[in-house]
């Protein structure tokens, strides 16, 4: 460590004699402010002032390393580490604390009793706590790492900083590195900076050159941990940043600044108070007024402690990202993602700075900002914007020109093009911007063009608001904006995705949306949470350059308090659940408006407009409360199930309805729906016709109006509609004597004589229910009102869900399937027993009569039926295990046992009703040789199933659910004859009788309520009488190829039927199931060969086929004789 002379540390301008003007730029309608060049107001450089005042020639004392507190500067040699501590702490006037002069140092290290301390009165002095640099003379310097867990003080009045690294090329053509790893700030630390006069920062980097040269700095990662103070105390115009980052080139040479993270970690704090031109929190800027590019990469920004900057700056800004170019070289920005956490708070110009005049500045939490004055380019992408839960932007500010919560900027003045990139923007966490003399708004997206060149500020993603997010303004809650000036060049924001806003946007006194000129949202608006604003919730302005195209209000919790005006967009309303509506809270003027089949919407202010230039569509429904007048403004027209619907009250004793008011055409889709009040009803008599009034009107031409079903949630009440082609839509309505009636197929469910014996008995249970005067319960009120609201095709679709029962009916037939299946795997096993003495010569050792064999055989298999008759078919999936054991009785009887287990899954056609089956079975198995080439084999078994079945009524939401059980035989008996062809092949006839029996326990159904079944027990049988024949081939040690198949007819097929009846009463009804076809045929092929002396694999495929129904099966055999 040595100490050096003044000039040896080569003091230089941070912003050099070409940054005559600044970083963030404001706009404004028809005006933006510049910054002061320094030809003009702008304070003279730092080695302009030293030069001048003779100081560069100054020198410092000289001496040995320090062990004590030093007056002195410790000036670092290469790889030479520090250690700041309470022994050895620096106290000094008039200079630098550490510098590392061009050279690459070890680590500095200011521990938690440590301090540097610096301070001058002198107006020409430059003061840094820790300083780095590389420059004309030492190209090359860096640090290991800087942690500062102590104190770092800096008191000066000219250019001032706490902590300062900088690559700078003055006059060279070779190009200088500065290379420093990290920089902490640790926590309980604190660096503290006081400037007047000049910039002062609590932290900075920069890359600079003035020269051809050029300039590199890296810096791996900043953290802040502690506290980060700076203030400016007098009127100037210079810049106040807590922590800064800054690339600018003023020749031709390059400059080039990285960083890998800059954190603002939790707890600590960035606070700067300035009285110059610009107040950040942090910057990051990249200027080049030359001929050479300006290049600055800072990885991610993250912010999750506090970051407040204030004071009477022209600009105040918390976290500042800017691009600009002047001359001829491009400036390029990169940031990967800018996240806060934590709190961000800026107020701007509480009082105007003396010798200002009028300010034209901002205060802003965020701001990103591409500027271009020259003919080069400048280009600003930012990977993510992130406002996270818990995250607070806070602006204010009473002087400043323009409050902004976050603002994305792109502006050119030149022929140079400005190009502002986000990938998406997110808000989870509060943006407010407040004023009361200012133009506040939350969230700012803005560009312009005065010159020649193009701006374009491009979200290539999501702008979101999510659920919890909230932004508040004073005047625009989100703003978009490329109006002012003469845009000769262009100007221009496109948003690919969407503006999504899931939580709430609010404006006080304006827009909570502002679109604006030269504007393209391609994905829409999506709103699912609260828009407000008192001028207007949404506001599109009508010009070809502004385009959204569309305006989605989703979902329960979707609100819009204020106008929508938007006459180039389409509304949609859409996702509204039962019993939901969307509900306007101001007028609406789009292009067009459609209620989507998810939809709902309530008309309760008839003093709203909605004005559609192209109609309005309604697929869903749109509603109308009593006594009120929903006027549309051009065609309405109904399309898919698309409902108008009309409450209909009394007033006394008149009637009071909802009215729909179309000034042009209507299309009505032959569908009106009536919510009517008990108070209405009552003034309604017996088979009594009643007119209740015009419930619709309108001025063009009438569409689908000749033959108006209507639905009410009265299902006692008729109603019917009649267009008197002269503008008027006019309702009457009837009262019924009963449920029972009214469920009539004559009545309001025409056509469905299939479902006649249903409607009789849910009819005679209503009408048992409101005997005496008493109400329907809730369940039942529910089935009434959907079945009320139906049309006749829907009413009898309901009746249907209510009756079908295919579980219990397609139950019984699949047992039957299952232990038809068992059988089957039992005659596998005989065939494979039996066999002229020559076939056994595809085995090694054969499969002979005389040996003791376990087989273990799994098996699955998938089977469909075809509707037919009007009864639903189904799908089926099986697998299942068989375990087997026999043995010979005596020389002309063999025989065996045999348990299984199958489960089968079965879904209904319909998609609405399932059942899952577990079948248990134990059988016995036998063949008995009559003569050397003829046998009888036969076999036996019993079983019990498990059902679990879930039947769902979709219609009206509900499902119900029950376990049962089941009982099956099956016996058969079959006679084969042997022919062989050679000692390798043969082929075997056979006759065969084969029964099967299924019992199927009743039960009684829970979920559905007072549509739950009860259903009886059930039974069915199956005589399946068959003749066929298997071929044989086998050729030497090769295995067994055989071929089977046998057409049978079923003499005992029926179709099936359960007796049912709704648990909450009435008469039993029959719901009938498929009659199956009688004739059938069976096949299958498989391939059995010795894989080890008595180790015998058997695969096969088998197949069942009916006319309307197949079914397939696989199965791998494996058996072991000893």
């Amino acid at each position: 460590m040595k100490n050096h002379p003044i000039q040896d540390t080569k003091i230089e301008p941070r912003f050099g004699l070409h940054l005559g003007t600044g970083r963030a730029w404001n706009h404004a309608v028809g005006f933006k402010k510049s910054r002061p060049k320094a030809s003009g107001m702008r304070k003279p450089s730092r080695a302009v002032v030293l030069a001048c005042l003779g100081i560069m020639g100054a020198s410092m004392a000289t001496g040995d390393k320090v062990h004590a507190a030093t007056t002195k500067t410790m000036n670092l040699s290469a790889n030479e580490s520090v250690t700041i501590s309470a022994g050895n702490g620096i106290d000094i006037t008039d200079g630098h604390g550490v510098v590392a002069d061009g050279v690459q140092a070890g680590s500095i290290t200011i521990a938690s009793d440590g301090a540097i301390r610096v301070n001058t009165t002198k107006d020409s002095i430059d003061l840094d706590g820790v300083r780095i640099l590389a420059d004309d003379d030492n190209t090359s310097a860096g640090a290991a790492g800087i942690v500062n867990s102590g104190t770092i003080q800096v008191t000066g009045r000219s250019n001032t900083m706490g902590i300062h690294g900088s690559a700078y090329r003055k006059s060279s053509t070779s190009s200088v590195t500065l290379d420093i790893t990290s920089v902490i700030n640790a926590s309980g630390s604190a660096i503290t900076v006081a400037g007047k006069l000049g910039d002062t920062m609590g932290v900075g980097f920069d890359s600079n050159t003035s020269s051809t040269g050029n300039s590199t700095t890296r810096v791996g990662k900043f953290t802040n941990q502690g506290a980060i103070t700076v203030t400016v105390s007098e009127d100037s115009y210079a810049q106040t940043s807590g922590v800064d980052f800054l690339a600018l080139t003023g020749n031709s040479g390059n400059a080039s600044l990285s960083a890998d993270s800059v954190v603002n970690a939790k707890g600590a704090t960035i606070a700067a108070t300035g009285n110059g031109d610009f107040t950040f929190g942090m910057a990051f800027t990249g200027t080049a007024p030359g001929k050479g590019s300006a290049t600055l990469n800072a990885g991610s920004i993250v912010n999750r402690g506090g970051i407040t900057a204030k004071g009477n700056a022209a600009d105040v800004l918390g976290i500042g990202i800017s691009g600009r170019t002047e001359g001829e070289g491009k400036t390029t920005i990169g940031v990967n993602a800018l996240s806060n956490e934590g709190t961000i708070t800026v107020n701007g110009n509480t009082i105007a700075p003396t010798g200002k005049g009028k300010l034209e500045g901002q205060a802003a939490g965020i701001e990103v900002e591409g500027e271009v004055t020259g003919s080069a380019d400048a280009y600003v992408r930012v990977g993510s914007i992130t406002n996270a839960a818990g995250g607070v932007i806070d602006a204010s500010g009473e002087a400043s020109k323009f409050i902004r919560g976050t603002s994305l900027q792109s502006t050119t003045a030149g022929t140079g093009n400005a190009h502002v990139e986000v990938a998406q923007f997110t808000n989870s966490g509060r943006i407010t911007a407040k004023s009361n003399k200012a133009k506040p708004i939350a969230m700012d997206f803005y560009a312009r063009s005065t010159g020649k060149g193009k701006a374009t500020l491009r979200i290539t993603g999501n702008i979101t608001n999510e659920a919890g997010g909230s932004v508040l303004s004073d005047k625009s809650g989100i703003a978009f904006d490329t109006k002012g000036g003469n845009t000769t060049g262009g100007a221009k924001i496109i948003v690919d995705g969407s503006l999504i806003n899931q939580g709430t946007i609010e404006s006080e006194n304006e827009d909570a949306i502002y679109v604006g000129f030269g504007t393209t949202i391609t994905g829409g608006i999506v709103n699912t949470g609260t828009l407000q604003g008192k001028l207007g919730a949404i506001y599109v302005e009508n010009d070809d350059s502004t385009v959204v195209p569309t305006i989605t209000l989703s979902g329960d919790s979707a609100r819009v308090i204020g106008v929508i005006d938007a006459a180039s967009s389409v509304v949609t309303v859409r996702g509204q659940t039962s019993d939901n509506h969307f509900v306007p809270e101001g007028d609406i003027y789009a292009a067009g408006f459609v209620i989507d089949a998810t939809g709902a919407m309530k008309i309760t202010n008839d003093s709203h407009r909605l004005d559609v230039t192209n109609g309005f569509e309604n697929r869903g429904t749109l509603e109308v409360p009593v006594g009120k007048t929903a006027k549309i403004t051009g065609n309405y027209a109904q399309t898919g199930g698309g409902t108008y619907i009309s409450e209909v009250g009394a007033n006394g004793t008149s009637f009071t309805h909802g009215t729909l008011n179309v000034t042009k055409d209507v299309d009505l889709g032959n569908r009106i729906r009536v919510d009517i009040t008990d108070g209405a009803t009552d003034l309604l008599k017996l088979n009594e016709k009643k007119t209740i009034g015009n419930v619709l009107t309108y001025g063009g031409a009438a569409t689908n109006t000749g033959a108006i079903s209507v639905t009410s949630n009265n299902l006692l009440i008729d109603f019917g509609a009649v267009d008197d082609k002269k503008g008027k839509i006019q309702l009457d309505a009837t009262r019924l004597e009963s449920y029972g009636k009214a469920l009539l197929p004559s009545e309001n469910t025409a056509g469905g004589t299939e479902v006649a014996d249903i409607a009789a008995v849910l009819g005679s249970v209503l009408d048992t229910a409101t005997e005496g005067g008493s109400e329907l319960s809730q369940d039942l009120q529910q089935v009434v009102e959907k079945l009320g609201n139906s049309s006749a095709s829907g009413r009898v679709k309901i009746l249907e869900e209510i009756k079908t029962t295919s579980t219990a009916t397609v139950g019984s037939s699949v047992a039957v399937q299952v232990g038809s299946g068992f059988s089957g795997v039992m005659q596998n096993r005989v065939a494979a027993l039996t066999g002229p003495d020559g076939m056994t010569t595809g085995l090694a050792a054969g499969d002979s009569a005389g040996g003791v064999s376990w087989w273990l055989q799994p098996y699955g298999g998938v089977g469909s039926q075809d509707d037919k008759g009007g009864v639903a078919g189904y799908d089926m999936d099986t697998r299942g295990l068989v375990l087997g054991f026999d043995r010979p009785l005596s020389p002309k009887w063999y025989a065996g046992l045999a348990v299984s287990y199958t489960n089968t899954d079965v879904d209904s056609n319909t998609g609405t009703q399932s059942v899952d089956i577990d079948t248990y079975q134990i059988g016995a198995y036998g063949t008995r040789e009559l003569t050397p080439d003829t046998r009888l084999d036969v076999q036996a078994g019993i079983g019990r199933g498990r059902y679990d079945s879930r039947r769902a009524i979709p219609s009206l939401g509900r499902v119900a659910k029950v376990d049962y059980d089941s009982t099956n035989f099956m016996g058969g008996l079959s006679l084969e004859k042997d022919y062989p062809i050679s000692t390798e092949t043969m082929v075997r006839a056979n006759l065969s009788a084969e029964y099967s029996y299924v019992n199927v326990d009743g039960y009684t159904e829970e979920g559905a309520g007072a549509l739950d079944l009860k259903i009886s027990s059930t039974d069915q049988d199956s005589l399946i009488l068959g003749v066929g024949g298997e071929y044989r081939y086998a050729p030497l040690g090769e295995g067994i190829f055989s071929l089977r198949g046998m057409l049978g007819y079923d003499a005992l097929a029926d179709q099936s039927s359960v007796s049912t009846q709704l648990v909450a009463g009435g008469a039993a009804f029959t719901t009938k199931g498929m009659e199956p076809e009688r004739f059938l045929f069976r096949g299958g092929l498989g391939y059995e060969f010795q894989a080890k002396d008595n180790i015998i694999i058997d695969v096969r495929y088998d197949t069942e086929l009916r006319q309307g129904f197949d079914n397939h099966a696989a199965s791998v055999k494996l058996k072991y004789v000893y």
